[in-house]
């Protein structure tokens, strides 16, 4: 009997240290070291980007391809005759989970910005988005882990929901393995050109364009290959809006705007229409609402879904993430609805 005592209790004190080891990392700051090569670095931000900052720009994969910091900071400030400061701290993926502990935990002090631009689809608005699984393991704290559970539909997210308990020991381990001194380009984007996939100041950014632009076949082949025909239930088999998590965080992260003088700009994202048109009609309208309601909270918003380049497939690497030059058109379009923004004229 007593061995098994001390086997439960040996169990415990190895648990009582898993969650104190981890929420004492994410006390010092160290919840963003990652072990993948992702341009919007948080952890690179947080220890080399100083402020004050004029924008940053939120959202999945598709605002870290859209927003590029330098084409904004180069419009800007000609707009503005001052030099301005922008970062892009987008996701793989995004819903107000994703918002809220980024601006509550990294956009502090000398990093809170004037305006902060958020890029949604129908996938971020969605309390069910497909990939919470994903979102609640890289985003999720430890004091999130019951709101998690409580989300959860299928095994796979609930065990996403506990990875939070054990994610201290591995950015200790990422940190103290030199992860950030090893793998330049982890740090490259961020700390030169405010993050983003792609930059337009010299030859660097060129070649890092060109880079991507040479995948654009392979995109577009995987996408006919495996994900058009799967993408509408895939993705919005099961949408709904108003009551879950990410719905309240995102609603918290209003909240946190306000008391910071921040602006909010949210963005409809473009699409290019062989995507656009696998999301089904009732989803996307009940995303258009859910986007539009989003000015009575006191925020400005704008449909960048409009615009008129999405139809032109040089623009894209595959239907749903723009290429360089699509990149540079939506960034120059974003600058010119910031420019009355910062420029004092926001209500």
């Amino acid at each position: 009997m007593s061995s098994v005592r001390r086997g439960v209790a040996s169990l415990l004190w190895f648990l009582a240290m898993l969650v104190g080891t981890s929420v004492a990392s994410e006390a010092a700051g160290l919840r963003y070291v990652q072990n993948i090569v992702w341009p919007s670095d948080i952890f690179s931000f947080q220890r080399g980007i100083e402020g004050p900052l004029d924008v940053v720009t939120f959202g999945s994969s598709r605002g870290s391809f859209g927003f590029s910091p330098s084409a904004l900071d180069e419009c800007l400030g000609d707009a503005l005759d001052r030099p301005t400061q922008t970062a892009n701290l987008s996701r793989i993926y995004s819903t107000g989970l994703t918002w809220n502990h980024l601006a509550e935990n990294v956009l502090v002090d000398d990093k809170v910005p004037r305006v902060l631009v958020i890029g949604v689809t129908a996938e971020a608005l969605n309390d069910n988005n497909h990939k919470n699984y994903r979102i609640f393991e890289v985003e999720g704290r430890v004091g999130d882990v019951p709101e998690m559970l409580a989300e959860s539909r299928d095994l796979r997210t609930a065990l996403a929901a506990l990875s939070p308990v054990a994610q201290g020991p591995e950015s200790l381990a990422l940190l103290l393995g030199g992860r950030f001194d090893n793998e330049d380009r982890l740090r490259w984007l961020m700390t030169h050109h405010g993050g983003g996939q792609f930059c337009f100041e010299g030859a660097a950014c060129d070649e890092q364009n060109e880079t991507y632009a040479t995948l654009a076949s392979y995109r577009w082949s995987k996408w006919n290959a495996e994900r058009e025909g799967s993408a509408a239930e895939g993705r919005f088999g099961s949408w709904e809006r108003g009551g879950g998590l990410n719905h309240r965080r995102g609603v918290e992260t209003l909240e946190w705007a306000k008391e910071q003088g921040v602006t909010v700009l949210f963005v409809n994202m473009p699409l290019h229409p062989r995507f656009f048109r696998v999301i089904p009609g009732d989803v996307y309208a009940a995303h258009l609402r859910a986007f539009r309601a989003l000015e009575q909270e006191g925020v400005h918003v704008w449909d960048a879904n409009l615009s008129p380049w999405r139809a032109q497939d040089e623009h894209w690497l595959d239907p749903d993430h723009t290429s360089p030059s699509g990149a540079a058109l939506l960034s120059h379009e974003l600058c010119e609805q910031l420019v009355p923004l910062l420029d004092g004229d926001a209500d």
